[in-house]
């Protein structure tokens, strides 16, 4: 049980190399299967998910383990992502709909409560965090509504850097010695839409911004405009 604790600590940190290290010592259905996901173009292939799906039906029909039984909302937060992303990359508008999907994800997530687990489920929320901010901030700057959109671009910001700083500068070779996967792919994927819609609220408060340093001018004086 210790070697499975250790497993899940190393895996919220996307440490694989421990993990490799460590599957020695648990069964076959929890060897890495999280290293699939971190490849952003998993979700457009059936097989993969399929791990995932087949990881659950195991748990639930093996002897019971207390810690894998909690395990089981997390992988099944995983499995619907996997649906979310899908959407999101199909259709960037789909935000209405998609926003009731995150909330109950994020009470799933919830009620694990075993503390070995901890660590993974902190990370997995805080993925789930970023997408329901990124749906807020797409939502507030299709309203046009200017402080919103400021308010959750920053709260967006914000758990973006909280979660990289679980994985940066780890570097890991998910699918074998000879990968050229070095960083987390989704990670990246949200990154750019952060950028998007950060040059989407440049573009559409242009005269919000502006006013914003004809402000200063008249704060600290035209030797600002000179700087």
């Amino acid at each position: 049980m210790v070697y499975m604790e250790v497993y899940f600590v190393h895996l919220a940190q996307q440490d694989f190399e421990q993990c490799e290290g460590l599957k020695g010592a648990l069964s076959d259905s929890l060897r890495c299967y999280e290293e699939f996901y971190l490849a952003f173009d998993w979700v457009d292939i059936p097989s993969r998910l399929a791990i995932l799906e087949a990881l659950e039906d195991r748990i639930r029909t093996s002897e019971p383990v207390p810690l894998l039984t909690q395990l089981l909302p997390i992988l099944h937060v995983r499995t619907r992502l996997c649906d979310t992303y899908r959407a999101l990359a199909n259709d960037r508008t789909a935000t209405a709909s998609l926003g009731g999907t995150l909330d109950l994800l994020g009470q799933e997530l919830r009620t694990v409560t075993a503390a070995s687990l901890a660590p993974y489920r902190d990370t997995c929320l805080c993925e789930v965090q970023i997408l329901e901010r990124e749906l807020a901030s797409a939502s507030a700057l299709s309203q046009g509504c200017y402080y919103s959109a400021v308010a959750t671009l920053t709260q967006l910001k914000q758990r973006l850097r909280q979660w990289e700083l679980i994985f940066i500068h780890k570097k890991y070779s998910p699918v074998g010695p000879n990968s050229k996967v070095d960083y987390n792919g989704i990670y990246k994927w949200h990154m750019q839409y952060f950028l998007n819609l950060l040059a989407k609220a440049a573009l559409y408060f242009a005269r919000e911004l502006s006013g914003m340093a004809d402000a200063d001018l008249v704060k600290y004086g035209w030797e600002l405009r000179e700087r």
